[in-house]
């Protein structure tokens, strides 16, 4: 008995590790730093360990799509553009004219919650359309948090299928 635990804890250990360098991407250090990046990981971590759990690959950050989910977010804890996806078409054709992207979609997310992360992940299983988006067949993302000063946390998360 003792040895089936260690062992379930040693694979359990071993996914933690290839999840967290599933997420990395090797342009990582090119991404903007963002005060909440503990947040950003720890919500792509609960999603590509939701996706795997459904047999889906995970998803790798790139910087280019990474830098679109920033500004979006960044706009909608500022103000300066509404919550939602205004702006969604524009930020694919950026996309577009950096990488040989097909597909995209985009979930957003605001809460206050105590646990940011795993509130926003909540929401979006919890909704059949930001669902079907995290199980979807993508490749890249960018996920992005933001601040109001209200302290309110804006999510964006897109998703992108990237053809080599």
């Amino acid at each position: 008995m003792k040895v089936k635990k260690t062992m379930q804890w040693m694979a359990l250990c071993l996914t933690s590790v290839w999840l967290f360098s599933a997420c990395k991407n090797s342009n990582e250090a090119a991404l903007p730093q963002s005060p909440y990046a503990g947040i950003e990981q720890q919500t792509l971590q609960l999603i590509n360990e939701y996706r795997i759990q459904n047999g889906k690959e995970p998803l790798q950050t790139h910087p280019a799509i990474y830098a679109e989910a920033y500004q979006h977010s960044s706009n909608m804890a500022e103000g300066k553009v509404p919550f939602g996806h205004d702006g969604f078409s524009a930020r694919v054709e950026r996309i577009r004219a950096e990488l040989n992207a097909g597909p995209a979609a985009e979930n957003v997310a605001y809460n206050y919650g105590p646990d940011p992360a795993q509130t926003a992940f909540e929401q979006w299983r919890n909704s059949s359309g930001h669902n079907k988006n995290m199980l979807g067949d993508y490749t890249h993302c960018g996920l992005a948090v933001a601040k109001s000063g209200d302290g309110r946390y804006y999510f964006t998360h897109i998703f992108v299928k990237v053809s080599p």
